[in-house]
């Protein structure tokens, strides 16, 4: 699926932009994830460039097909995961964004044809005392009775591809160890 198809797509779930408050609808699984992966203002704007320009994405090991080159609301993309005829598709729709000199970032949601229903947001901070942070949070919930059927392995599939972005940030951001 390419993402210049989605246009007329609806979202697949409630609670549009929940993300930006670090918020879910009943009855969704969260994930959580808020680790320092840089120092310094250099590190900060690489990290926020690259989560922008979708390379976070690319550098956890997945496939983008955006219908445009940085995260923006309303532009669709497809990230893929896997190989070949095994690769999984997950469209979705930037539903918010955000530029500070401190916080930037951006949160998505699920477009039909993703495995999962829910939403993922991806923010860059640079805290006062220069850390910089990887600020992810989601909510989420197997999409049909195929993914359900098969959820331990959709939910580690999951576990790992967000120690993939944390790794990702950590390269862009010049990173910490460990």
């Amino acid at each position: 699926m390419q993402a210049k198809d989605l246009s007329g797509a609806a979202l697949t779930y409630d609670g549009e932009g929940l993300t930006r408050v670090r918020s879910a609808p009943p009855g969704y699984r969260t994930t959580n994830v808020r680790t320092a992966v840089g120092v310094g203002e250099d590190a900060f704007r690489r990290l926020a460039e690259g989560l922008m320009g979708w390379e976070l994405h690319r550098l956890a090991g997945l496939r983008v097909d955006a219908a445009a080159p940085a995260a923006a609301e309303g532009v669709d993309v497809v990230p893929g995961f896997g190989v070949g005829p095994l690769r999984l598709s997950a469209p979705c729709r930037v539903v918010w964004t955000e530029r500070s000199p401190t916080r930037t970032g951006f949160g998505y949601g699920t477009l039909p044809g993703h495995p999962e229903s829910g939403e993922e947001g991806f923010v860059a901070l640079l805290e006062a005392n220069g850390l910089v942070v990887l600020d992810l949070f989601a909510f989420s919930r197997h999409s049909n009775w195929f993914y359900r059927a098969g959820g331990p392995v959709a939910e580690a599939a999951q576990r790992l591809v967000t120690r993939r972005y944390v790794a990702a940030a950590k390269a862009l951001a010049g990173g910490l160890a460990g």
